[in-house]
């Protein structure tokens, strides 16, 4: 309901709420004058159709500037974000003004991105951060409604996850220095994030009971932060024997609260946490190593996160049911863990089984092979 005062000037002033929470005001010697613009404005606002009167100048980077300053996200999604706009969205949309992109506009876009030959996945993540701003955009009055609708995108099959055989796990681990190698045992085993293996705490694993907790990350940069991502990714898991034995000499003489894995390199006189990128960098010779000593084991380039998927993969394959497998990998939700369910050894078993009877009923009755009474 608009809200009405009278101004120590004598002016009649009415101030209507906006969808956003925000209020506008307006002020007139005449008291008709202030009740007529505030009914229609909150005409306007019930048919959806309310639009800020400087939405009109509002081009495509002030709005995209205000944004991003109100966005809140994670500080390795923020990374990610520049690349997307910096790749896709300022090209195409800089000098625009917000009202001026329409439907057709943004499907023309999405088709010069196919055009172009961006994959499926990389124009949808693009598509998505242009309708969210968009979308914010039509919260705050900027435009009456988003241009990203009924929009044909590119079919993304989903990628059935990379993983590693465990032959390829050990030819790689043996290319890398020992604490790596650990790192990716670690990994390889028990389906830990990288993050979450960078961040992992001396204190976390407890050696007697053979457990080990996940309840923080290391982002790329080395700077730790808690845990949960969800839920479920506060976890406490089994350590594998032999991993167990591979982690006892980083823990020993050192504090709780330090990290397991930190690079040997000293900084200002202390060791530093590990550099995403550095890592990477590291991992990769590791497989080019890996590869000219076994080239017989076809050892793919695939990212560390392969690692993670090589744990649920090996399980699933030995006959693991897939909610201990969501369990050991902290995933918030069991259709990620449906991922695997292809690599099971009873994964078509009904199929086969059906196969097997239809083939033997068929045999029985060809022809010459005498009909059985009852079939």
């Amino acid at each position: 309901m608009p809200y009405y005062r009278r101004l120590p000037s004598g002016k009649h002033q009415m101030t209507v709420r906006l969808p956003s929470g925000k209020k506008v005001s307006r002020s007139h010697q005449l008291k008709k004058v202030v009740a007529d613009w505030a009914r229609e404005e909150e005409s306007r606002i019930a048919r959806g159709e309310w639009r800020d009167p400087r939405s009109g100048r509002i081009d495509y980077e002030e709005w995209r500037d205000r944004f991003l300053a109100a966005r809140v996200v994670e500080p390795e999604t923020a990374r990610r974000d520049q690349g997307v706009l910096a790749n896709h969205l300022n090209p195409q949309w800089s000098g625009w003004r917000v009202p001026a992109i329409t439907r057709l506009e943004v499907q023309g876009w999405v088709k010069r991105m196919q055009s172009a030959g961006v994959g499926p996945h990389a124009i949808r993540h693009a598509y998505n951060f242009l309708s969210t701003m968009l979308n914010a955009a039509v919260d705050e009055g900027v435009i009456t409604a988003s241009p990203c609708r009924r929009i044909d995108l590119p079919a993304a099959p989903p990628k059935l996850p990379e993983w590693f055989t465990r032959e390829q796990v050990d030819a790689i681990a043996a290319a890398l220095p020992p604490r790596h190698a650990t790192a990716v045992h670690l990994m390889a085993w028990h389906g830990l994030r990288w993050g979450e293996t960078a961040g992992l705490r001396v204190g976390r694993v407890a050696f007697l009971r053979r457990r080990l907790t996940v309840d923080g990350v290391n982002t790329q940069h080395g700077r730790w932060k808690p845990y949960p991502k969800s839920s479920k990714s506060r976890r406490e898991l089994p350590v594998e024997a032999e991993v167990l034995e591979l982690l006892a000499p980083l823990a020993a003489g050192r504090g709780d609260e330090e990290l397991m894995f930190r690079t040997v390199r000293r900084y200002r006189g202390e060791e530093r946490p590990w550099s995403g990128a550095n890592w990477r960098i590291r991992w990769y010779e590791g497989i080019e190593d890996a590869r000219k000593a076994h080239p017989e084991l076809n050892i793919p380039a695939y990212s560390p996160h392969a690692l993670r998927h090589s744990a649920a993969s090996w399980l699933v394959q030995d006959g693991v049911p897939l909610y201990d497998v969501q369990a050991l990998l902290g995933h918030e939700s069991f259709q990620v863990t449906q991922r695997y369910s292809h690599l099971a050894p009873d994964a078509h078993s009904v199929v086969e089984d059906a196969w097997r009877r239809l083939r033997a009923h068929q045999r029985r009755t060809a022809p010459g092979a005498g009909e059985r009474p009852g079939i």
